[in-house]
């Protein structure tokens, strides 16, 4: 094979692994939305009800419940939580929280907070009456402040996915450009192993770690199965999803160009820009 037929060949090769991590991304990544908007609840604000069963929440698009957060006081001023929202089948839009067992008559208040695509919280309250309307004695708490050992795991997952993939890329890069013969090293290639590993795991734990960390709930809440479940499903667990589906063409190209011979200044460079 001349030259030119394996310059020609390099390149094509290149430019299908960008088509392929650019298709990957395009397929993967959800689109942009705006961020949801509370347009009804049930009861309704002020409306004087006999003793309904649960407290829904209804906004303009689908919000993740697990990832929601929703307080109510009684007409004794108690704060009651029973249990985490959840998803109303027959209603995408709709989340919804049960009511406490024994209920008194009076006002009932509700906070609720939901995730933003900037991570800040969405708030709000309400209020209605069970058989009869009194002034409201309490108003529920939203956590404000996330949970600090929330907060750390998130951030520890964060960082160690940084670490893990400026590892890979940094010996890759070194096996290009100044080490071409460290390719068949096996220290040097369990290096990119482990880095690649350690970018998969760390992902899949700041997916794990985001619910908590977006919801800012308790440490006893943040790793609900509810919680963790709709972390995997919102908007950012797809982009990191996405992530580790273009890690798989991004990892065969790397494997085959480190695979090849380069001799020359000229092809380590090009192996070395190739990774980069």
């Amino acid at each position: 094979m001349t030259a030119r037929a394996k310059a020609t060949r390099s390149l094509l090769g290149l430019l299908a692994v960008i088509a392929a991590c650019w298709g990957t991304l395009l397929l993967a990544n959800p689109a942009p939305a705006p961020d949801p908007v509370l347009v009804a609840t049930t009861p309704a604000e002020g409306e004087v009800v006999t003793s309904p069963d649960e407290v829904r929440l209804t906004f303009d698009r689908p919000v993740p419940a697990g990832l929601s957060t929703v307080r109510m006081t009684v007409p004794g001023g108690a704060q009651v939580v029973e249990g985490r929202p959840y998803a109303v089948a027959d209603d995408p839009n709709t989340i919804a929280v049960r009511m406490p067992p024994t209920r008194y008559a009076g006002t009932y208040s509700v906070a609720w907070s939901v995730p933003s695509s900037t991570l800040r919280p969405i708030t709000g309250t309400s209020e209605f009456h069970v058989f009869s309307s009194a002034p409201p004695t309490a108003v529920p708490r939203i956590p404000v402040d996330r949970d600090p050992v929330v907060a750390a795991v998130y951030d520890v997952f964060r960082a160690a996915a940084t670490a893990a993939f400026a590892l890979g890329l940094g010996v890759a890069f070194a096996l290009g450009v100044a080490w071409p013969a460290g390719a068949e090293h096996a220290p040097a290639r369990r290096t990119l192993v482990y880095a690649c590993w350690g970018l998969v795991l760390a992902t899949l734990g700041t997916i794990a770690s985001y619910g908590g960390y977006a919801g800012r709930l308790p440490l006893a809440e943040a790793f609900d199965p509810a919680v963790v479940s709709a972390a995997f499903g919102s908007e950012v667990g797809a982009v990191l999803l996405a992530r580790l589906l273009v890690l798989v063409p991004v990892t065969v190209a790397l494997l085959q160009v480190l695979a090849r011979p380069a001799g020359s200044a000229g092809a380590r460079w090009l192996r070395a820009g190739a990774v980069l």
